[in-house]
């Protein structure tokens, strides 16, 4: 998009009463929206700033603001160490089981049923992998082949991308 297209597209979604703004890292800096009222974050921050950036698009001035991150197993006590070193206050939410309900097979006949989803789906995948292959603490955040394949059907994929076999 050129520069002015861009500019329009920002403040015409600023200026909306509902929105959900889906990004990565780079909104997590630079871009003052104003009335964020939730932060989700799907992923884990490699580092305490990058949580602060990214939960910093909310509770601006004297408003309130909440965030929610979700965690996988392997990542759940290093970040917690991390929050607790450093202040954070948390609250921890475990997940009813019996309430969750699957909408995987719907969502892989939406992607299979569409070309350009199937194709935004696959650069998901693959940029989640380069993700992870430039982080620092590889210790703290690896990605096994079964999570990959997880990841994979939860972008609505059948299978993990061929270009990362």
């Amino acid at each position: 998009m050129k520069q002015t297209k861009r500019l329009s597209v920002f403040y015409e979604f600023c200026a909306s009463s509902e929105m959900v703004l889906i990004c990565t890292d780079i909104a997590s800096r630079g871009l003052d929206i104003p009335s964020v009222d939730w932060v989700l974050q799907v992923d884990s921050p490699e580092n305490i700033n990058q949580y602060v950036h990214r939960v910093g698009r909310t509770a601006r001035y004297k408003q309130k603001g909440r965030a929610l991150i979700l965690l996988l197993p392997n990542e759940k006590d290093e970040i917690l160490l991390r929050f607790q070193e450093n202040q954070i206050p948390l609250k921890i939410i475990k997940i009813n089981h019996d309430k969750r309900k699957s909408v995987t097979h719907a969502l892989q006949a939406l992607v299979s049923a569409n070309f350009e989803l199937k194709v935004k789906a696959i650069q998901g995948v693959i940029s989640y992998v380069r993700y992870f292959l430039f982080l620092k603490k590889k210790d703290t955040f690896s990605l096994t082949v079964q999570q990959l394949q997880e990841f994979s059907i939860s972008m609505g994929l059948t299978t993990v991308p061929d270009l990362l076999l």
